[in-house]
């Protein structure tokens, strides 16, 4: 299984790869900081699923952007905050699940 990981902060982002191992052991990881590092990881090899660690900064237009050029994988987004506002804006964008971090990854 490949899956592309965004997200601006490297540790958090390998904070993602441990928990996406303990479900996927063999699974290959492509990280990326921003979206355009993400549009050059999805041109040289299409993941299985994409995991997106959602900041505050980031705008639905540029995740329904990304999405669109891959309308067959899903993606999945970590937030911090889960109100019903940016949950119901995240899946109008395309992403198949918004996932409270706080619940997954103790601090």
């Amino acid at each position: 299984m490949k899956i592309n990981i965004i997200g601006s902060d490297a540790e958090r982002r390998a904070d993602l790869k441990t928990l996406l191992r303990r479900i996927a052991r063999q699974a290959q990881f492509t990280e990326a900081k921003d979206w355009r590092h993400a549009r050059s990881a999805l041109k040289r090899s299409i993941p299985d699923m994409i995991v997106i660690d959602w900041a505050p900064d980031l705008r639905t237009g540029d995740l329904q952007n990304l999405l669109d050029d891959v309308p067959r994988i899903p993606a999945a987004v970590m937030v911090n905050r889960c109100g019903a506002a940016l949950v119901y804006a995240l899946m109008n964008a395309g992403a198949m699940g918004v996932v409270p971090r706080a619940r997954l990854i103790p601090s």
